[in-house]
């Protein structure tokens, strides 16, 4: 997994200004900005989550950043087709607002009297935002690690400790069921997803259980290992 580590510690010291940037424009008011910023780190995320399941991509994308099965979209697809879940809804709000549109700016409450509004509700929606977005970044390294771990036959202490407090956090800070938690991860009619005959997936938050679950199967110490599509091998 030394690929894939590689492939994190390249993006962390981003990752970090991409938060202190969202704490700036999100104090100032700067709604709109501080989404992009929001679009930026999902994109990150989604990536570090392909590399996970398939660490030899990451010299692949180094060597050829611009093959368009790097493109935003084609990765949440390929991770949508292994059952993960990456709050496709935040993406989508994050790029309508990128790109101008006008449903998008009145969502955010730009369209309110005044220049820059002081509005609780978009804060809270922000900082939920990239608490989880963040949260399932931060997840990749320590499931990878561990996966790393157990094909060695050996056991750090230190990463089963963070595993640990990722599990409290599962209940506590990154609960679903908080009342805070449920505006940012309901989508906005418009981004529900159709799933079935009168099924839709209408939000929700990075399915880290099932993330879990498939960096074990890519990885499996013993037994035939799952794969990625064939345009990623």
């Amino acid at each position: 997994m030394l690929s894939f580590q590689a492939a994190y510690l390249s993006q962390v010291k981003q990752t970090a200004q991409s938060v202190r940037a969202l704490d700036l424009l999100s104090s100032a008011n700067c709604y709109a900005d501080a989404f992009s910023v929001i679009r930026a780190l999902h994109s990150r995320t989604n990536l570090m989550m392909l590399f996970s399941l398939s660490p030899d991509l990451f010299r692949h994308w180094i060597d050829h950043p611009k093959d368009p099965k790097y493109l935003d979209g084609h990765i949440r697809s390929e991770l949508g087709k292994h059952g993960l879940r990456t709050m496709i809804h935040s993406y989508e709000l994050a790029s309508e607002l990128l790109h101008g549109q006008i449903q998008a700016h009145s969502d955010i409450g730009l369209f309110e009297k005044g220049i820059f509004n002081d509005i609780f509700a978009i804060k809270n929606h922000l900082f939920v935002l990239g608490k989880f977005i963040v949260a399932a970044f931060a997840y990749t390294i320590i499931q990878s690690t561990i996966v790393g771990e157990i094909k060695k036959g050996q056991n750090k202490e230190e990463i089963i400790k963070f595993e640990s407090m990722f599990d409290h956090f599962f209940d506590t800070i990154l609960s679903q069921n908080r009342w805070d938690h449920l505006f940012a991860i309901i989508a906005n009619e418009r981004h529900w997803e159709k799933i079935g005959k009168k099924k839709y997936d209408i939000g929700g938050t990075f399915n880290f259980s099932e993330y879990k679950e498939q960096v074990y199967k890519f990885h499996r110490k013993s037994g035939q290992r799952k794969q990625l599509s064939k345009e990623y091998r």
